[in-house]
């Protein structure tokens, strides 16, 4: 039987091994645009990727129940226990919040934890309703074949949101999207490790989603797509966001 020192170790070699995926994707796309594929060819890069975001979120959570001074067995329990991976992230935060503050009523509020905490909380899950349920949807309707027409929970009609949702993204949004879930996991770290470091650099992290999220409606692809080509003719070849 796995102990839980190994079943960390575990979640921790597939998070590097999901990093290595994500790169080779972000590679291998970017490669295709420099070579002049249109978003439509990408199509399928852009899958595989929405794919790898969701996986690497949820073994981020695992990862993050198996860590040593984090929640307590009927905690873990309670958030392992959860009907999805989003309800899962929304647990976790929740009680994260409310361990730190020695709080056991159902609901957590301005009075019971301060303004400051509250409004800290409730961006949070602001963020995990937006960014992250979107790319869960999707991914699961990916797992189950759903690969062009996602369909609605009967399999009787294409899921409109979803189809919508997923014809939406490209690579530019997907890198904005993965670096939001990327530092938002490392907020929720410091909140179940260390309440000082989450003081310490809530403000910090939560403004490099802040920025993403800015991007997400500002930046255009068109102009990325532009700017790949043009580095790549003049020789550069690293080029991120």
């Amino acid at each position: 039987m796995s102990t839980s020192v190994n079943m960390y170790n575990y979640h921790v070699e597939n998070l590097r091994g999901l990093d290595k995926a994500i790169k080779d994707i972000q590679y291998v796309t970017k490669q295709s645009i420099r070579s002049g594929n249109t978003q439509k060819n990408l199509d399928s890069f852009k899958r595989i990727y929405t794919f790898l975001i969701a996986a690497w979120a949820e073994t981020r959570l695992d990862k993050l129940l198996c860590e040593m001074h984090t929640f307590s067995d009927s905690a873990i329990n309670i958030i392992k226990n959860q009907d999805s991976q989003l309800h899962k992230w929304l647990k976790a935060v929740e009680l994260s919040f409310k361990q730190h503050h020695n709080i056991t009523s159902k609901k957590l509020t301005k009075d019971n934890i301060g303004q400051i905490h509250f409004d800290r909380f409730k961006a949070l899950e602001g963020v995990l309703k937006n960014e992250l349920k979107a790319i869960i949807e999707v991914r699961n309707k990916l797992a189950h074949g759903q690969w062009l027409y996602p369909l609605n929970r009967k399999s009787n009609a294409v899921s409109t949101n979803i189809y919508q949702a997923l014809n939406n993204e490209n690579h530019l949004s997907l890198m904005f999207k993965f670096n939001i879930i990327k530092n938002l996991s490392d907020i929720v770290h410091n909140l179940v490790i260390s309440l000082p470091t989450f003081e310490r650099d809530f403000s910090q992290i939560f403004g490099k989603i802040e920025n993403a999220q800015r991007n997400l409606l500002n930046r255009k692809y068109e102009d990325y797509v532009q700017k790949l080509v043009e580095n790549s003719a003049n020789g550069k070849l690293n080029l991120d966001m």
